[in-house]
């Protein structure tokens, strides 16, 4: 496995909510993804992002305000955040059964404490995503599965 897809399964297991990861550039092509709910349509919602993150990253630079570090989109089926790895790479999270909300935490440790959430779009009671794994023909194939 490469170091992009460690790094993304690092964040799947800190972050159990979340349900996709990519790291795409600012041309909305993935780089390495991390489907844990397979969803073949998350690729190109990602592309259409991308437009906004372009837009966001030049209004950015256009009116001084410095570099872009995260834009969030929160739709009612769907929370996504990307995240600035580099000027030209983003990190792209989506979940769909929790809130965006905003964790403090330390490097070099996964503790992390909840600053502030947006609200509930539905009632997520009883709904849980878990990730499952197994090994088909020498590939490791990841699931999620909500219930």
């Amino acid at each position: 496995m490469g170091a992009f897809a460690d790094a993304l399964n690092g964040v799947a297991r800190r972050v159990p909510e979340t349900e996709i990861l990519m790291i795409i550039g600012t041309d909305g092509i993935p780089i390495e993804k991390l489907m844990i709910r397979p969803d073949p349509n998350m690729e190109a919602v990602a592309a259409e992002y991308t437009t906004l993150l372009r837009a966001s990253l030049a209004a950015s630079a256009d009116t001084g305000l410095g570099a872009l570090e995260e834009l969030a989109i929160t739709t009612e089926r769907m929370a996504t955040l990307l995240v600035a790895i580099t000027p030209e790479y983003f990190l792209f999270a989506s979940g769909f059964t929790l809130p965006t909300t905003l964790y403090f935490a330390r490097g070099g440790t996964d503790a992390r404490e909840k600053l502030k959430t947006l609200p509930d779009y539905f009632d997520a009671t009883g709904l849980v995503v878990t990730q499952h794994e197994a090994t088909s023909r020498g590939e490791l194939v990841q699931e999620g599965f909500r219930g």
